[in-house]
């Protein structure tokens, strides 16, 4: 490998783990469409927090108080998921809708650097 593409590795390497670390500092929140629910996560995917208005006491429902929890735990997941794909953007260039799309990527990217080396293997030899 030529030290261009050393130094840009390490430059990808560097701004990946930079954005790991302002990742781990951010919060999201999510919330249930009867707006009963507030789940707060961090941008890694943990859920820190979990709100739970009062007025769902009104009329005792746990059925529906579980739907609106787990409304707002998959909205809360899905903008850490959000914040993360876009800080891997800002980190890489590389624009992704979803992780299966980042390691189908990773994928491509090791194949080739395979192809590449073999033929350098070939051409050495």
């Amino acid at each position: 490998m030529d030290s261009f593409a050393e130094e840009d590795a390490y430059r990808t390497r560097e701004a990946m783990v930079q954005m790991g670390r302002q990742i781990a500092e951010k919060t999201v929140q999510g919330r249930s469409k009867d707006d009963m629910v507030v789940a707060t996560a961090i941008a890694t995917g943990q859920i820190v927090g979990l709100e739970i208005n009062p007025r769902v006491y009104r009329n005792p429902d746990a059925q529906g108080l579980a739907a609106s929890v787990l409304e707002a735990i998959n909205a809360a997941l899905a903008a850490a998921t959000s914040v993360r794909l876009d800080g891997l953007a800002e980190a890489t260039g590389m624009q992704v809708e979803s992780f299966g799309e980042v390691l189908e990527n990773a994928h491509k990217l090791a194949e080739s650097l395979y192809e590449e080396a073999e033929q350098m293997r070939r051409g050495h030899r």
